[in-house]
């Protein structure tokens, strides 16, 4: 796909930057606290799956647009790439869920 020379190095560079400062606070948040160990564990398979993902979204402007297959090949990268992102959503959901099953009801 045909984009400006520096928008790809800004968007990977971007990704790696919002994604490395989102996992380094995780990371210390969950040094802090003494329990929900496996709410911070989805949370940080999470950020990993949502970054594996962005990485398959950024290899389809990579990809050669006059090889034969490219349609094919930058859909099945598009799905891979959505696949991903659904099971990092599950683990987000997940994560949420054990931060929050052991508080008591309010009200």
């Amino acid at each position: 796909m045909p984009l400006e020379q520096e928008a790809l190095s800004m968007i990977s560079g971007g990704l790696t930057i919002i994604m490395g400062i989102t996992f380094f606070f995780t990371i210390l948040f969950w040094l802090r606290q003494k329990k929900h160990h496996a709410g911070f564990a989805l949370t940080i398979l999470s950020l990993m799956l949502l970054s594996l993902a962005g990485r398959f979204m950024v290899e389809i402007f990579q990809y050669d647009v006059t090889h034969p297959m490219a349609s094919e090949e930058i859909s099945l990268q598009l799905g891979v790439s959505g696949i991903t992102w659904a099971f990092s959503m599950v683990c987000l959901i997940l994560g949420i869920y054990h931060f929050t099953k052991d508080r008591p009801n309010v009200g």
